[in-house]
């Protein structure tokens, strides 16, 4: 545990997880590169063996940012399995290579959060 950085790294024989919360928190090493980061205040960054979640906040609406994370992703060569819009928001699912990628967006209160994970897929 990292106070100062807002941070817990565990340790295991399985692999090792990191957690990240609080202001500064950054995008980790090793983030994808094929895998759009909306700009806005990162939350959460939580890395675990090949696995990402990152949870951020913008100030742009939730329509834009799911039609930002769907051109961006499909140039980079995801391809899109789902789409459910809802109330406020959207949930968009990618497949590429091994990997799945879920991005949760919903508006609160005037802000947007996004929820990215990408993972290996099983």
């Amino acid at each position: 545990v990292d106070l100062s950085k807002g941070s817990v790294k565990i340790e295991s024989k399985e692999g090792d997880m990191t957690f990240a919360a609080g202001e500064g928190v950054k995008v980790p090493d090793g983030f994808p590169k094929d895998v759009f980061v909306h700009e806005g205040s990162v939350k959460t960054a939580t890395t675990e063996g090949g696995s990402f979640m990152l949870a951020i906040e913008t100030k742009d609406g939730a329509t834009k940012v799911a039609e930002t994370y769907k051109e961006k992703l499909t140039s980079e060569g995801w391809q899109e399995t789902r789409t459910v819009a809802m109330e406020g928001g959207s949930l968009l699912e990618y497949e590429k290579d091994d990997r799945s990628l879920t991005v949760h967006v919903m508006e609160d209160d005037g802000k947007t959060q996004i929820m990215v994970a990408v993972q290996k897929a099983q």
